[in-house]
């Protein structure tokens, strides 16, 4: 009997895990979250060698870390008005859509061009704050849309499967980084790196996450939770949760 128990639980449980992972607004957002997030990794991770060897900016590599980071909180709030403005995909949207220019300008930009450098990391910074804040608010949609279809609300699964796709991004970032180091024979510790290195760099900084934020921004576009079927799903489910509420009072009540 227990064993019966134990794998009708096991069925109901992949059988659920299925439901959760195929389901399409679902899909749609862990493609574009990886796609999308990749870059982010590979920027962090790379932009301290890249600054060293490729734009000869060795001793400003922590001031353009720290404006990277202090961009990208300041942008935060602006990010927020303009999502409770515009709505969420939208903005998101047009956010990909302007950094892939950045992304390229990266690859261009010629050696000991400070100027150059801060704009681009300035926008950029302020570019990724969508990154941080927009992925984890359209989490909720999903998870709304998933409960009218199926009557099941489960935050848990669809957050950890988020943080699992994350890591599975940031894994896919480092991986790059270190197969175009090896690629362009970088020499860990020398001061001086081989002229491949420069061009590794320069394709792991543009080339490599302009093509997946392209791939992101596709699957971000056929994303099919709009604002307007937002808005209808949340008037929906609080519509059910005061049904709810009015059937329990009377039940209360005796």
């Amino acid at each position: 009997m227990e064993r019966e128990n134990e794998q009708n639980l096991n069925g109901n449980f992949l059988k659920t895990l299925k439901g959760v992972v195929t389901f399409r607004p679902n899909v749609y957002f862990l493609i574009y979250d990886v796609c999308l997030y990749s870059p982010t990794v590979i920027y962090s991770g790379g932009a301290a060698i890249y600054l060293q060897y490729s734009l000869d900016l060795r001793s400003q590599v922590p001031n353009i870390l720290l404006i990277t980071v202090v961009s990208t909180v300041v942008a935060l709030p602006a990010v927020g008005l303009l999502v409770d403005k515009f709505g969420k995909k939208p903005v998101y949207i047009v956010m990909v859509a302007l950094t892939i220019p950045f992304l390229i300008g990266c690859g261009l930009v010629p050696p000991r061009s400070m100027v150059i450098v801060l704009v681009i990391v300035i926008c950029m910074g302020a570019l990724m704050a969508a990154n941080s804040y927009i992925p984890w608010t359209m989490l909720s949609d999903i998870v709304d849309a998933y409960q009218l279809q199926t009557n099941q609300r489960l935050d848990t699964l669809f957050f950890s499967m988020y943080l699992l796709m994350c890591r599975l991004a940031s894994v896919l970032g480092q991986a790059a980084t270190t197969v175009a180091l090896v690629i362009g024979g970088y020499v860990t510790g020398e001061c001086s790196q081989p002229k491949s290195v420069d061009t590794s760099l320069r394709i792991l900084m543009s080339g490599f996450p302009v093509a997946i934020s392209l791939i992101g921004l596709g699957c971000l576009i056929k994303y099919p939770i709009s604002e307007q079927i937002r808005k209808e799903n949340k008037e929906a489910l609080d519509e059910m949760t005061a049904s709810l509420q009015e059937m329990k009072a009377p039940i209360a009540s005796q």
